[in-house]
């Protein structure tokens, strides 16, 4: 399981810790984004501070429906006991958690200040 809060600004928060490719790790604060079909963005800087190598050029459409061209990364994530290799898209100065990495999982918001979200694995669902 997978736990975090709602934060001062209702959003859903968790912290994952990123790992890059010589071992770098940083525990970093995900929103946790129900409209992003990823697995998890990053802004640039800290994509290049664990030194995360480059995959491929992506065109990604925005909630207006207008489109722009992102840069997709190689990462590994310590996700709910286990440490999976995962997508990182380069966009945007709040770090999301996108539904490709939750996909299997129930997210359960206690939506208040404080409030508890927790992401659970889904009985039907192998790590």
């Amino acid at each position: 399981m997978i736990v975090g809060q709602v934060d001062a600004r209702r959003h859903s928060v968790v912290s994952l810790v990123v790992i890059g490719p010589t071992g770098q790790q940083e525990t970093i604060l995900f929103q946790v984004d129900t409209c992003f079909n990823g697995s998890l963005m990053l802004p640039a800087a800290q994509i290049a501070a664990l030194g995360l190598p480059q995959v491929e050029e992506l065109s990604i459409r925005l909630a207006d429906g207008s489109r722009i061209g992102a840069w997709q990364y190689l990462a590994h994530v310590e996700w709910d006991g286990q440490v999976r290799q995962t997508r990182v898209v380069a966009s945007g100065s709040q770090p999301l958690l996108g539904m490709s990495l939750a996909l299997g999982y129930n997210i359960s918001i206690n939506m208040v200040d404080g409030g508890r979200v927790a992401l659970t694995r889904l009985p039907s669902s192998a790590p």
